[in-house]
C-alpha cells in the first residue's frame, strides 16, 4: 500500500476505529480484531481495498430515540498475524486513547498460541437437539457467515463444516431441519459437487 492510503487509513482509525480482544468459549484462548463501523459503504470498501478484512452490511441500526436509523457497514481484520502487524505500523502515528488500545492488542503475545482458523470457527457453535448452531455473523438470509483467508473471504458456516469435516461440500444444498443457522452436515442434502 502507498504511504498516502497508509496515513489516510491510520487518520480514518485514529477517529473510527475500534481494537479488541475477544476470547474464545470454553478454551481460555483469545484473539485480536480491529474493526470500523459506518453507514458510508463506499469509506468502508477502501478501508478493505488498502488494508485487506471483510466487509459485511447493511446492518440495521436504531437511533437513541428507538426509530430507525442509517444502514451500517462493517470492516473487520481478525487474523492475528494481520491484526498484530498492521498495529505494529500504526502505532508511532496514533492518539494516546489509541496508542493504549493498540498497546493491549499487541500484547496480546504473551497469552499464549493464537487460536486457529477451525478454533475459531468451532467456538461459535451451539448443539440444540440434533441441530448445530451457527452463533456468530449471519446473512440478510439468515444464513451463517464465516471469515477465513486471515479475515478478506467470507463463507457460509453450514459450507465450511463440510471443510471442518473432511467432507467434500456438494455443489447445491437443501437444508433438512429447518434451521437455516444450522452447521450439522448430516442436516444438510445436496446434489455432489460436478468434478467435470
Amino acid at each position: 500500500m502507498n504511504e498516502a492510503d497508509f496515513a489516510w487509513f491510520v487518520g480514518l482509525f485514529e477517529g473510527e476505529g475500534h481494537c479488541s480482544v475477544t476470547k474464545v468459549k470454553g478454551r481460555g484462548a483469545r484473539y485480536p480484531g480491529l474493526v470500523i463501523r459506518m453507514t458510508d459503504e463506499d469509506i468502508i470498501l477502501r478501508v478493505q481495498s488498502i488494508v485487506g478484512g471483510s466487509v459485511t452490511g447493511p446492518h440495521k441500526s436504531v437511533t437513541p430515540s428507538g426509530n430507525p436509523g442509517k444502514p451500517m457497514y462493517r470492516w473487520t481484520l481478525t487474523s492475528t498475524e494481520a491484526v498484530l502487524d498492521l498495529c505494529h505500523r500504526m502505532l508511532p502515528r496514533l492518539g494516546s486513547r489509541r496508542t493504549e488500545q493498540m498497546q493491549n492488542v499487541i500484547n496480546l503475545q504473551a497469552y499464549g498460541t493464537p487460536v486457529s482458523q477451525e478454533e475459531r470457527f468451532l467456538s461459535h457453535l451451539e448443539y440444540d437437539g440434533d441441530c448445530i448452531v451457527w452463533t456468530g455473523h449471519t446473512d440478510k438470509f439468515g444464513f451463517g457467515t464465516f471469515c477465513v483467508e486471515k479475515g478478506s473471504v467470507r463463507k457460509q458456516a453450514h459450507r465450511y463444516a463440510f471443510e471442518v469435516a473432511g467432507i467434500q461440500c456438494p455443489k447445491r444444498l437443501k437444508n433438512l431441519c429447518g434451521n437455516k443457522a444450522c452447521v450439522n452436515t448430516g442436516h444438510w442434502f445436496g446434489n455432489a459437487v460436478d468434478e467435470s
